[in-house]
């Protein structure tokens, strides 16, 4: 009666490639899903851009806007939109303001 060698050659090369064929499912299965995730987002994007566009458009005021006006007004908008009616600095100031006192104290500060 002949054992057979769970480490020959032919055996390790069978597990590598069993194992290396799972391994490359699974990456590709999250990168279909990465795709798809992108897929959907440049999509909504687009759409979100396409009804931006629609809106400025149908403004008396505006019929006349280019593509690129549009897009250059929307990034000067998005780009002050992270600090509205001056709520980022006035929290700053107020923390800033804050630790001063707690400095003056004695007190250390972990909201750095």
């Amino acid at each position: 009666m002949v054992l057979y060698n769970l480490y020959s050659i032919e055996t390790l090369h069978c597990n590598y490639t069993i194992f290396s064929h799972n391994f490359m499912c699974g990456v590709l299965k999250i990168l279909c899903q990465l795709f798809l995730i992108l897929l959907h987002f440049f999509t909504m994007l687009a759409k979100m851009l396409f009804l931006l566009s629609a809106a400025v458009r149908r403004n008396p005021s505006t019929t006349g806007a280019t593509d690129a006006d549009v897009q250059q007004q929307l990034v000067r908008f998005m780009h002050g939109s992270q600090d509205r009616e001056g709520g980022r600095t006035a929290r700053q100031k107020k923390r800033k303001v804050l630790v001063q006192q707690a400095a003056a104290a004695g007190i250390e500060s972990d909201s750095d």
